[in-house]
């Protein structure tokens, strides 16, 4: 006995660029935000609604890590099963981050002794504790 479904669906054109960017919300009902790795463009879609493009959220199934994670939507009567795509989300990342950002090196200060470098790193330094709660006896 043959499948056909799995490949029916993992070859669905319109989400050939497509891969979950990320989710959100509760487990039983998240929101799943689908990029396209061509344009940066993003989908929020949940179960129930249809977004502007006409896509709808199928199935999704957050699993215990992040490669168990899928999501199945579908457009135009076609079915395609997407996943979280590690490489495409460091891209993404790495084409956000500011292209101007330069290290300016701090200008030469005399050489301090250990004893002074490390009584200057205890005044700098600040530690803030939580506030617990004082429990009646």
């Amino acid at each position: 006995m043959r499948k056909t479904t799995s490949a029916a669906v993992a070859n669905a054109s319109f989400a050939q660029d497509l891969a979950i960017g990320t989710y959100y919300g509760a487990v039983n009902d998240p929101t799943i935000v689908i990029v396209n790795a061509k344009t940066q463009e993003r989908i929020s879609l949940r179960k129930g609604e249809t977004a502007a493009n006409g896509m709808t959220l199928a199935e999704v199934s957050i699993g215990l890590n992040r490669k168990e994670t899928y999501a199945q939507v579908s457009l135009a009567g076609e079915v395609a099963r997407l996943h979280i795509n590690e490489a495409l989300l460091q891209q993404i990342a790495a084409a956000a981050a500011p292209k101007n950002a330069k290290t300016v090196p701090s200008p030469q200060a005399p050489a301090k002794s250990a004893a002074a470098v490390g009584a200057q790193r205890f005044q700098s330094a600040t530690i803030k504790l939580p506030i617990l709660p004082v429990l009646p006896r």
